[in-house]
Parts: structure tokens; C-alpha cells; sequence
């Protein structure tokens, strides 16, 4: 990571300090509102030069120092909070992760090679063969059953 050396510190001060100045000359500059000829409505920092008459803005006041001091006083505050407010999150995940794992089973010493299902105990999955007086179950993705006959379509003849 490159590193600024005192001579190249000043002029990066003084850029900054310059943009620092900006926003604050444009909020004091006057705001001119027209529409031209082809009806179209500008905004501009400078009067119209056509001659037509031109509206000029009133902008709101920048907020005084003791407004920005305040402001930056409950923005730190909030950040401090939010902060408080992860630590207290991350230490009650903590808790809960340690009390998940003493409650767990002991984890078993031989690994079986039969894959265990879940399934197995499922009654949606664990439904009777269909009956003569009842017709097969069909699934939700299941395809339907292939027709015995085939099927005739219309105008050909069989």
C-alpha cells in the first residue's frame, strides 16, 4: 500500500479542503427557472440570455453549524447503537449454537453404508397399492398413465 510523503500530503489537504468549500458555494448561488420556446422547462445558475423572463429560486438556507453538530451527534450515536446491537446479536448466536450442540447426541463412532432416509416414516410417501375400488395416487410431477388403447386422432382413420 503506497504511503503519502509530507510533500505530496499538502496538495492532497489543500484538494480536499477545496471540495469541502464547494457544495457550500453552490448552495449560496442563485437557481433560474424558465421555459424556452419549444416548451421545454430549465434549470439553470445563470438567467436565460433570449430575453425571456426567468423565475429565480429561493433555496433553503444551509443548516447552521450547531444543526450539523447535532446532526453528526445522532449519527454517532445510532452507530454506536447499531454496533451494541450486532455484538448483543453475535453473543446470543453464540449461546444458541453452544446450547444446540450439548443437546445434540453424541455423533455415532462407525459411519453405516446404507444411506438413511427420511422418508421412510413418511405416510405421504408410505401410501397403500391402489385398490380395484381405487385409483392409483397421482403425485404432483408424476406422468399419467400410458393409455392400454391407442389413441385415434381425429380424421385418420384406424
Amino acid at each position: 500500500m503506497p504511503t503519502l510523503t509530507p510533500r505530496l500530503l499538502a496538495p492532497v489537504l489543500v484538494c480536499c479542503a477545496g471540495l469541502g468549500v464547494l457544495p457550500h458555494a453552490a448552495a449560496q448561488s442563485q437557481i433560474y427557472h424558465w421555459t424556452d420556446n419549444n416548451g421545454q422547462v430549465i434549470y439553470s445558475d445563470q438567467p436565460p440570455t433570449s430575453g425571456q423572463s426567468a423565475e429565480q429560486l429561493q433555496m433553503p438556507a444551509a443548516p447552521s453549524a450547531a444543526d450539523a453538530e447535532a446532526a453528526k451527534q445522532r449519527s454517532d450515536a445510532l452507530k454506536q447503537q447499531a454496533d451494541e446491537m450486532a455484538a448483543e446479536r453475535l453473543l446470543r448466536e453464540q449461546r444458541s449454537d453452544e446450547a444446540r450442540q450439548q443437546a445434540a447426541p453424541p455423533a455415532a463412532t462407525e459411519e453405516s453404508s446404507e444411506p438413511t432416509h427420511d422418508d421412510d416414516n413418511d405416510p405421504y410417501y408410505n401410501i397403500p397399492p391402489a385398490s380395484i375400488d381405487r385409483p392409483p395416487i397421482v403425485r404432483p410431477g408424476d406422468r399419467p398413465p400410458r393409455p392400454t388403447q391407442p389413441i385415434a386422432r381425429p380424421g385418420l382413420g384406424r
